[in-house]
Formats: C-alpha cells, structure tokens, sequence
C-alpha cells in the first residue's frame, strides 16, 4: 500500500490538562475537601435545623462511629486538611473524644424535646484545633 499516511491527531497538551488545583502555602490544597469546609457546613447546617425549634425543643447531633456505635457530639473541631475532632457522650454517657478523617464523618441530627432523660444541650463549635491545644 502506498501513499499511507498515519491518523493526524488535534494537539495534546498534558501539562495543561493535568492543572492541578491551587495550592496555598502550607501545601494542602484549597478545594471543598478541607476539613474546614465540612466543619463550616455542619455548622450552618445544624443552624439552620435548630430554627424551626419551638422552646420545649433542643437538636442533638449524634455521629456515627465505623463501628455502627453512634454518640452524642456537644463539640466539634477540625485541622486542616482533613482531621475531625468531635467531643461527645457515648450510650453510657462516658465522654469520649473521636478524632476522624473528614470523608468518615456522618452527622444525624434530631429534634427532640427536653425531658430529664434528654435536657438542652448546646452544641458547641471550636473551630481550628491544633494538637498543642488538646494537651492539659
């Protein structure tokens, strides 16, 4: 066969086509999977869920361990990239601190109304927490 001539293919930049997403100075990367992010969206979430309470009501915020276990969170935190701090009673009531990557994180939230087994509590927000900040 003569005259063949190979397939012509459109320009390919790979360099261009594999931008990856800006990275701030610290190296993590600014995107919608900081742990801050998460951490900003549950609050306004749990915000928002909390105004249609009447005055016998209160939100808890229970969290799903891996375990299938659940507690009940008063407190949350985060440390960029993608830790998670949530402070919490489990069934027995013993307080227990979880740290958590971000992505494992599941929140349930209940309205309920205040009884003796299940009086108001606020659901508290730290914000950045750094490792130096949980020492005694």
């Amino acid at each position: 066969m003569t005259g063949f001539k190979p397939p012509q293919f459109p320009e390919f930049n790979i360099a261009e086509t594999l931008k990856s997403p800006p990275v701030n100075v610290r190296g993590t990367v600014d995107s919608g999977d900081l742990a801050s992010t998460f951490y900003d969206r549950l609050e306004e979430g749990i915000k928002d869920f909390e105004t249609n309470t009447v005055e016998d009501e209160h939100i808890e915020a229970h969290v799903v361990l891996s375990n299938g276990e659940t507690i009940v969170a008063y407190d949350f935190g985060y440390h960029n990239p993608n830790l998670f701090y949530i402070w919490g009673l489990d069934s027995q009531g013993n307080e227990v601190s979880v740290l958590a990557h971000v992505s494992t994180v599941q929140v349930v939230m209940r309205r309920l109304k205040n009884t003796p087994d299940h009086p108001k509590r606020e659901i508290g927000f730290s914000g950045n927490v750094y490792p130096d900040d949980l020492k005694d």
